[in-house]
């Protein structure tokens, strides 16, 4: 019993020296987690809301970004055009807004993926005097970034939109929800290394 006491105490002096000197990285025990940089961006989104046509949107984006790879931030987006979700149905506007949550593992090479969460209210109305009806959305998207310049990124992703019910218009889930095409370009800075 004593040889199995002492064994047990060697090994797990053993067994420490070796744990203490290699440390699990995470997101918040880097070495630091700092705000590195601020971004501004425009983006181009095309969603198939019938299966007979893509609808164009148009957003803007502002957010921050830590450690070069996570970003934090708000965007709006809106219809560029009327919404046809059936032949016999009358068209609608479509705009959502909400918080992006971003990370770009890699961020440093010139070309690495994003990958993307947006969530927040949504409306779609008719027409003014109409009124309109609000809604929830959340967006996962995945994508190829390019650090074009220091101060530009282009992206290129796809994703699909989870919306609610429109109880006002009588619209189910599905008619509102749909894939979609992005194209974004973003202006800014970052200024830490990843290290």
């Amino acid at each position: 019993m004593r040889f199995v006491l002492i064994l047990f105490l060697n090994l797990s002096l053993f067994g420490g020296s070796c744990l203490a000197q290699s440390t699990e990285e995470t997101l918040f025990n880097r070495k630091q987690f700092r705000y590195s940089g601020s971004w501004i961006g425009t983006s181009y989104q095309f969603a198939n809301f019938s299966a007979e046509e893509w609808v164009p949107l148009r957003g803007t984006s502002l957010g921050v970004e830590f450690n070069r790879e996570l970003y934090l931030g708000w965007m709006r987006t809106s219809s560029r055009e009327q919404i046809t979700l059936s032949p016999n149905d009358p068209t609608y506007s479509f705009r959502y807004q909400g918080l992006i949550i971003g990370v770009a593992p890699g961020a440093m090479r010139w070309i690495h993926p994003r990958f993307g969460l947006t969530a927040g209210p949504a409306r779609v109305w008719r027409n003014s005097e109409e009124g309109d009806d609000r809604l929830f959305i959340f967006q996962p998207q995945v994508g190829l970034e390019l650090n074009v310049f220091q101060f530009a990124r282009l992206t290129l992703d796809g994703g699909y939109r989870f919306a609610g019910q429109s109880s006002t218009y009588g619209l189910a889930a599905e008619q509102l929800s749909t894939p979609f095409i992005q194209v974004e370009i973003r202006f800014g800075f970052s200024w830490a290394d990843n290290e």
